[in-house]
Order: C-alpha cells, then sequence, then structure tokens
C-alpha cells in the first residue's frame, strides 16, 4: 500500500510542474524554435523528470520479492503487483504532464494534478457505487471502476479475484488506465507548441477579463475598503489576500462533501453510524485539508521570491515579524473557519456513531472513540505544523513541490516512522521476554500514535520558525547564488 501511494501521488513531485516552470521562465518557446516537435518536449521531459521517482518505486520490488521468498505468496501475486505498481506510476506521471501543460504556476499544477488524480482513482468508483444505491461491487458498471489505478491495485492484491472475471476485470483495468495515460501524453503534446505564444487580447476576451476581475476582486470601491481594513492591521495581510475569493474554496468544497454526505445518509443511515467508517473517512477529509494547507504554505513566499516581490517587502521597514504574521494572517483567514466547521461535524460523527451502540463493533468501540478523537486533535496540530515548515521549505527550495514532500515528510511521515519503529521494537522485546500479551495494542496504541505526532509537530514548529526568523533575508537574498545553506539541503 506505501508503494503503490508512493506511484500514485508521484506525479504532483516529478511532472506537475515540469512544462508549467518552462512557461514561467519564458523557455518553451525557445525548445519550439528548434526542429522538435510537441512530442519530443512531452516525452523528454517526462523522461528527465521522472527517473528518480522510476528507482525509487523499482528499489522497493526486491522488498516486496521477501515473502515470495518466504512462501507467503505466489509468483503470479508478486508480479502482478509489480504490474500495477509500475502501471499506476506511469498514470500519475502522465496526468502531471497534462495539468502541466494547462498550468502557469506551481499552486495551480499540483492542485490540478491532485485533483486529476484522486478524481480518476477514488471519484470515479464512489460515482458508481453512488448510481447504482450502495450495492455491492459486483452490480456497480465496471466503466466506473476498470479505468482507477485503484480498482486494479485491489484486484491484484485480493485472493479471492483469482476467477476468472477477476483476472480478466484486473488485465482490463491495467489496459484502461494504460491507455488513458497515453491519452493525457498525447494531450500535452497537442498543447504544449500552442500556449507558449503571447496572444493579443480581443476586445471581448478584454471585456470579460475586466468582468471578471470586478467579480474576484469586487468593484473600486470595495477593493479600497478591503484594502483598507487589512492594511491597518498588516500590509502583508493585504497582500496575500488580495484575491478574496480564494477564502470562499474550502467552503465550496466542504458544500459538496456535505451534499454528497446528507444524500448517502438518506441511502443508508445505518452506514453513517459505524465508527469504523467514521474514523476513515474523517481521516481522508483531514488530510485532503492538510494538503491544501500545504500547498498554499509552500507557495505564499515562492511566487513572491520568483518575481522579486519579497526582495522589495524585505527592503521596506517591514520586520521579518512583521512579514511572517502577515502571512499567517492569510492562511488563517483562509482556513480557520472552515477547519472550526469540520471539526464540529467531526463531534456530529461521532454522536452519529454513538447512536449505532449496540452493534458488534470490530475492532472495540472505546479504541475507535479514541482513535477519533486523537485524529480530531491531531488534525488541528498537523495544520499549525504544516503552515510553519510548508513556509519555510518553500522559501529554501527550489521547486515548490520539493518543498511539499520535505513538509509531508517531516509533519505527516514521520510520526507513523517512530511509532512503527517503537511498536516493533517493544514486539521483538516481548517475545525475547516471553510474554503472552503484547503492551502496545489498542487504546495504547492510540495513544502512543498521539503522543508520537505532538512531539513531531512540536518539533517542527519551533524549528520552521526558528529557521524564518533568523534566515529568511539570507536565503532570499541567495535565491539565485549556489551558496552552501540555500535550496533543498535547507
Amino acid at each position: 500500500m506505501v508503494a503503490f501511494f508512493f506511484a500514485l501521488f508521484a506525479g504532483l513531485g516529478s511532472t506537475s510542474d515540469s512544462l508549467s516552470s518552462e512557461k514561467r521562465e519564458g523557455t518553451l518557446g525557445l525548445l519550439f524554435l528548434t526542429d522538435l516537435k510537441g512530442y519530443d518536449v512531452v516525452l523528454g521531459k517526462l523522461a528527465a523528470t521522472s527517473l528518480g521517482a522510476l528507482y525509487g518505486l523499482l528499489a522497493v520490488v526486491p522488498v516486496l520479492a521477501i515473502p515470495l521468498l518466504m512462501g507467503g505468496v505466489t509468483a503470479g501475486a508478486f508480479w502482478r503487483v509489480v504490474a500495477v505498481l509500475l502501471n499506476t506510476l506511469f498514470f500519475s506521471l502522465a496526468s502531471g504532464m497534462f495539468v502541466s501543460s494547462l498550468s502557469r504556476y506551481p499552486r495551480q499544477a499540483l492542485s490540478g494534478t491532485l485533483l486529476l488524480v484522486l478524481l480518476v482513482t477514488g471519484g470515479l468508483p464512489l460515482a458508481g457505487f453512488g448510481l447504482s444505491g450502495f450495492a455491492s461491487a459486483r452490480l456497480v458498471n465496471k466503466a466506473f471502476l476498470l479505468p482507477s489505478p485503484g480498482f486494479a491495485f485491489y484486484l491484484a492484491v485480493d485472493p479471492t479475484t483469482l476467477t476468472a472475471w477477476g483476472s480478466v476485470a484486473l488485465w482490463q483495468s491495467l489496459l484502461l488506465t494504460h491507455l488513458l495515460g497515453w491519452c493525457w501524453l498525447c494531450a500535452a503534446s497537442w498543447i504544449a507548441p500552442r500556449v507558449w505564444k503571447d496572444k493579443p487580447a480581443s476586445v471581448n476576451r478584454l471585456i470579460w477579463r475586466d468582468r471578471w476581475r470586478e467579480l474576484i476582486l469586487g468593484d473600486a470601491a470595495r477593493r479600497r475598503a478591503f484594502r483598507a481594513r487589512l492594511l491597518a492591521i498588516n500590509p502583508v495581510f493585504w497582500l496575500a489576500s488580495r484575491e478574496r475569493q480564494t477564502a470562499t474554496y474550502p467552503w465550496i468544497f466542504l458544500s459538496g462533501m456535505g451534499a454528497i454526505w446528507i444524500w448517502a445518509w438518506g441511502q443508508d443511515r445505518t452506514l453513517w453510524s459505524d465508527l469504523s467508517a467514521a474514523v476513515f473517512l474523517t481521516y481522508a477529509l483531514h488530510l485532503f485539508m492538510k494538503a491544501w494547507m500545504l500547498s498554499l504554505a509552500c507557495n505564499s513566499l515562492v511566487v513572491d521570491r520568483d518575481n522579486g516581490a519579497l526582495e522589495l517587502m524585505l527592503s521596506t521597514p517591514l520586520s521579518t515579524r512583521e512579514l511572517l504574521r502577515g502571512q499567517w494572517l492569510a492562511l488563517r483567514r483562509h482556513f480557520l473557519l472552515p477547519v472550526g466547521a469540520v471539526l464540529l461535524f467531526d463531534l456530529f460523527w461521532l454522536a452519529l456513531g454513538f447512536s449505532g451502540k449496540g452493534r458488534p463493533q470490530d475492532p472495540p468501540e472505546g479504541m475507535l472513540v479514541c482513535a477519533y478523537l486523537a485524529n480530531m486533535g491531531m488534525f488541528a496540530l498537523d495544520l499549525v505544523a504544516l503552515a510553519w515548515v510548508g513556509m519555510w521549505k518553500g522559501i529554501s527550495s527550489r521547486r515548490a513541490s520539493q518543498a511539499a514532500r520535505a513538509a509531508l515528510a517531516r509533519v505527516l511521515v514521520l510520526p507513523w516512522v517512530i511509532f512503527a519503529a517503537g511498536w516493533v521494537g517493544l514486539l521483538l522485546l516481548g517475545l525475547l521476554a516471553g510474554f503472552r500479551s503484547f503492551p502496545l495494542l489498542g487504546v495504547s496504541a492510540v495513544f502512543a500514535w498521539f503522543f508520537a505526532g505532538l512531539a513531531v509537530d512540536v518539533v517542527c514548529i519551533q524549528w520552521a520558525r526558528g529557521k524564518l526568523h533568523r534566515e529568511l533575508r539570507r536565503v532570499a537574498a541567495q535565491r539565485f547564488s549556489n551558496a552552501p545553506g540555500t535550496g533543498e539541503a535547507n
């Protein structure tokens, strides 16, 4: 599963900003002044940016073969999983290339790739289940399931799919997902030669652009009032919040999720009183909000750094503390109320879970309640840590995708690594000591995970805040140099 998620989201860090960065720097047009065609540029960028992800996945394959040597799985099951992982990696990288051909800015490319991957992997199967009235998987139209890499992964690892239908569906899913990846590459090859030129805008386009700008930013009177109110608080706060409509995006997303939830609740009310489903689905919702926060935090200073605005701000009487306070206020304006709404919804869902009390629960209900509350607490703490670490890694990394990977590894992955290492260590000690019961199970495991995450978040917040206050000016001034202490090493 770890290898699958690595392959599924590899396009975010490898290819999502490949063509868009060339457009921002004005070098994409230079490539097309040569004899290169669109497919030459796209396939060349794909090969250059995806080698790291490919080598990373291939390095895991021998580890996956260990159960094969121990007699735990068959050779056919092993090779099916390897085929699904390689196919998923190709699909993710091709999706990143396609979105990159349409995008110009890093945040736009990153969020677009994430949305496309999630839509094909999870959105289509969910739509199929919804149209079938939450029937079993066999009653769902296969047209909604076969394009999903997640469905192919499920067929590859589930032993019950070794029937004739499962084998045929697996290869159909692999073929369809592979063809979809080639469709993304063909579309990117057609789009790339047509988007690098600066074309003069027509009169109608200018009119619609003004109307759209007025709709987003408001008329002149509203812009003046909004600017005066935010400038009185912090000038960087106004600069980072000029596009007022961005604060409504989380509410649009949560409204859509709420509509889906209400419709699903009307279909099957017992489904939403199951604490096991509540823990899983709320964790998925929290993870999406964390990724959104990280995307904005990584890009909050990157754009100003790349266009030189950050150096201009640092040359004003504004202190580093005031600049960071403005960035933090902008993030808080964007997420504070939506995050509060999510936590209130979590409590409401927990109350619904207690309404299903008396039904058999596995694992026990007490552990599920503790896991649910720990998930809520880590949601708020992780958001704060991701904001600070994202801002520092965004300003000190060469690319926003590198910054996002580094922040994710520190804030979200590291607690699980610490917990897993402690769990395995205690297990080995228990086996050596001859214990019949293992101490780190149930509620104890939940508390161990929570305190591991709490410790990591506190350390990351203090580390990132210290780095930003001490080294922001130096990193901004050395963005074009190769001096030690700049770039990804930090």
